[in-house]
């Protein structure tokens, strides 16, 4: 079953646990490497971590990109369970990364092969701090 809705999900993942675990994942996270583009734009993607599940997303031309199951650390490893993911292929997958947190900027890599495909994830990921409401943001305007 494919979800065609990823920001309710992503949503409702995030009032889900607030505890962190491991080196502190809980929370939102923006990609900031490397930047998803087409030939069009750039797309940002988000990624929500609760204390047992992930999920992350973002708007392409052709529609929704979107991923999440549940997590887990072992020493410096991430393990992703794939629950649901735009590529049929990664449903029921676990995949190890490596993983180290400086600061505000998370760094994670892996590289495994899926039926006969290979993928390779390099990313960086920095937490989303809490900002100004839309109502404060309009009040000051």
């Amino acid at each position: 079953m494919k979800i065609r809705t990823p920001a309710l999900l992503l949503s409702l993942l995030m009032l889900v646990g607030c505890a962190a675990s491991g080196p502190d994942l809980v929370g939102s996270w923006r990609l900031v490497a490397p930047e998803r583009t087409d030939g069009c734009g750039t797309f940002e993607a988000i990624k929500n971590v609760t204390d047992t599940h992930f999920a992350f997303g973002h708007q392409t031309w052709e529609g929704p990109f979107s991923g999440g199951g549940t997590w887990e650390m072992d020493g410096d490893s991430y393990v992703e369970h794939v629950e649901w993911h735009s590529l049929d292929v990664l449903v029921g997958e676990s995949i190890t990364f490596t993983c180290r947190v400086e600061g505000d900027l998370w760094y994670h890599a892996a590289d495994c092969t899926v039926d006969g495909e290979r993928f390779r994830i390099d990313e960086v990921w920095e937490r989303v701090k809490p900002g100004k409401t839309c109502a404060e943001r309009v009040e000051r305007h």
